[in-house]
């Protein structure tokens, strides 16, 4: 059963501020289109946040690192050559530096957690060492996500710079690692089974 305290208690107005304050902290996790934002602003959540799956209320960047693992297999014929997916990491990786610093004032804090394109671009930097298919998307998505958790060096250091490039740069750096282990991953598949 929910119980909600009475009107006008003292543990009623606490938990009222704490959840006011929480909903401010937060802004768009509850609410894709926050109130008093202008239109400027909310085209910069909007992008921020991967157009849309950064909005998901519950583990945005692990729900945006899926996304795209799942976009790039769908482009999979298209990024074949590596220079097409040369290009779309360039082009990522350029949108969030221009949509980070902003993102960040609009959110008044470090690195918004609805901010998911530093994801989007890790997940490309993976295939810059790897061809894109099934099984390199699956193991992309789960080495990115643990190096983004585990924060390896230098991107800890790296988070710290200011504006789009903190937040970008140690999710490309965990892009870089993801990428390596995958790639020997799929070396160690070739020489256990040659020919495969």
């Amino acid at each position: 059963m929910h119980l909600q305290p009475a009107a006008g208690t003292a543990e009623g107005t606490g938990v009222v501020s704490r959840l006011r304050r929480q909903w401010s902290a937060n802004i768009t996790l509850r609410r894709r289109t926050p109130r008093g934002l202008t239109a400027w602003q909310k085209v910069v959540v909007f992008v921020g946040s991967g157009f849309g799956p950064g909005l998901f209320p519950v583990v945005p960047a692990t729900f945006a690192s899926a996304v795209m693992a799942v976009i790039l297999f769908f482009l999979r014929n298209s990024l074949h050559p590596l220079l097409p997916r040369l290009g779309l990491t360039l082009a990522v990786t350029g949108l969030g530096l221009a949509v980070g610093g902003p993102a960040e004032r609009v959110q008044a804090g470090k690195d918004p957690k609805w901010f998911v394109v530093d994801e989007y671009a890790g997940m490309c930097v993976v295939f810059l060492l790897n061809p894109v298919s099934a099984p390199a998307c699956v193991l992309a998505f789960f080495f990115f996500r643990l190096f983004d958790v585990l924060k390896s060096w230098p991107a800890g250091r790296l988070e710290k710079l200011p504006g789009g490039w903190g937040i970008m740069a140690d999710d490309l750096v965990a892009g870089v690692y993801a990428g390596i282990a995958v790639l020997a991953v799929r070396m160690v598949i070739a020489l256990v089974y040659p020919g495969q």
